[in-house]
């Protein structure tokens, strides 16, 4: 017999992922047409705003990189490297 706390449980996980979906798609949408410039300048008007609000965590930022690294063309990690070194 299922436990009525089991079902709530994996309610609300299915709920979370579904919101996370959601969001994922919602600013997939607000940025795919946009070019490479418009986006490196959205990217440096939100991490201005999080500077202001002191959310900015670039270590953060750089270690997330360094994990996607193998994932990477050379190029590709190459470019993130120099946008990075920009955020600083």
């Amino acid at each position: 017999m299922t436990k009525l706390s089991d079902f709530r449980n994996n309610t609300m996980r299915e709920s979370k992922n579904s919101i996370n979906e959601d969001e994922i798609t919602k600013t997939f949408d607000k940025y795919k047409d946009m070019s490479q410039k418009d986006l490196q300048q959205e990217l440096f008007k939100e991490v201005s705003r999080q500077k202001v609000n002191g959310t900015f965590n670039y270590n953060q930022l750089s270690s997330m990189v360094e994990n996607l690294r193998s994932s990477l063309t050379a190029e590709q990690y190459q470019n993130i490297k120099r946008i990075l070194d920009n955020l600083k």
